[in-house]
This record gives C-alpha cells, sequence and structure tokens, in this order.
C-alpha cells in the first residue's frame, strides 16, 4: 500500500518507500519476461510446425522422385481432396437421417 506524507509546501505526496518500489519493479520485470517468454514460446511452436511440414513436403517429393512403387500407389490412390470426402459423407449422414 502507498504510504501519504505531505511535503515540505504544503501538499500531500504517495511514496510506496524503497522496497515497494523494488517489488513494483520486480513485478513489472517479471510479467515483461513472461510477456517475452509467451511471445517466443508461440514463434517457436509455429516455427517448428512449419519446419516439420516442410520436411513432410520433401520427403513426399523425393519419394515420388525416386519410388516407382509410391508413384503408382498414388496414382491409383487418386488426388488428395478432403473437403469432397467431407461432403459426400455429410450428404451420406443427412441423407441417411430423412424419415
Amino acid at each position: 500500500m502507498p504510504r501519504f506524507y505531505v511535503t515540505s509546501r504544503g501538499r500531500s505526496g504517495v511514496s510506496f518507500g524503497c522496497l515497494g518500489s523494488l517489488v513494483v519493479g520486480f513485478i513489472y520485470l517479471m510479467a515483461a519476461v513472461l510477456f517475452i517468454g509467451i511471445v517466443v514460446a508461440i514463434g517457436g511452436i509455429f516455427m517448428a510446425a512449419l519446419i516439420v511440414s516442410l520436411l513432410a513436403l520433401g520427403v513426399h517429393r523425393v519419394m515420388l522422385a525416386v519410388s516407382p512403387g509410391y508413384r503408382a500407389h498414388r496414382a491409383v490412390q487418386g488426388p488428395f481432396r478432403p473437403t469432397s470426402k467431407v461432403i459426400a459423407s455429410t450428404a451420406k449422414v443427412i441423407g441417411g437421417a430423412k424419415p
């Protein structure tokens, strides 16, 4: 709690005292460190996800270039279209729910 005192000119002032100022400064410092740490952690997670996705894409491209069996499997499987699969399965569920 701040302490109230009267200055030599007759006006009232507020002081946290020496220890109070140190505590408030320490709290501000810890808040800044926590904020910066959270920002760095979120950025690190984003960068790690980006690196993993690029590595997966690279492995996929290498497998397509090197392995004829992988290319044949991909040709039989067809292109990757998850939205069309979601739409088709949703239509089946809706169609099956009609009385």
